[in-house]
């Protein structure tokens, strides 16, 4: 299946579940698609008669190092319902790269190991063990 994207066009699609997704079209092969900085997009309300857009990364920035870097996924295109030839709001695109741009008070960290490693304590495994036992209980 070949999708009829441009590098650095926003794309929308669906998943299995029904979430609308968002994102920067990078590369396609035959059965996958790599992309940047995907996210969930929705409607949020602001009050009665007012709706604003929000955009929530596929993974939380303070994740990353340098919470400034783009993330690239790839994933098989069977998975997920692609929109094609459809320009968007310029709403939603502005939200969308908003969401994305890079945070000028944000130092950039990834280009250096940390010093000494973050020591692992007595509590923090008591505490990975609760959420572990928590999460087993789901």
């Amino acid at each position: 299946m070949k999708l009829n994207y441009k590098p650095t066009e926003v794309v929308m699609f669906t998943d299995g579940v029904g979430h609308l997704c968002i994102a920067e079209f990078v590369d396609q092969d035959e059965t996958t698609i790599k992309l940047k900085n995907p996210g969930f997009a929705g409607l949020v309300p602001v009050d009665k008669e007012n709706l604003r857009i929000d955009v929530t990364p596929w993974i939380f920035r303070g994740f990353i190092a340098d919470s400034n870097a783009p993330t690239y996924w790839t994933v098989p295109k069977d998975e997920y319902s692609w929109v094609e030839g459809q320009i968007w709001d310029h709403r939603v695109v502005g939200t969308y790269n908003n969401q994305f741009e890079a945070k000028k008070d944000q130092p950039k960290t990834y280009d250096k190991e940390p010093e000494t490693p973050a020591p692992v304590g007595k509590s923090s495994i008591a505490q990975a063990s609760r959420v572990a036992e928590v999460l087993a209980k789901k």
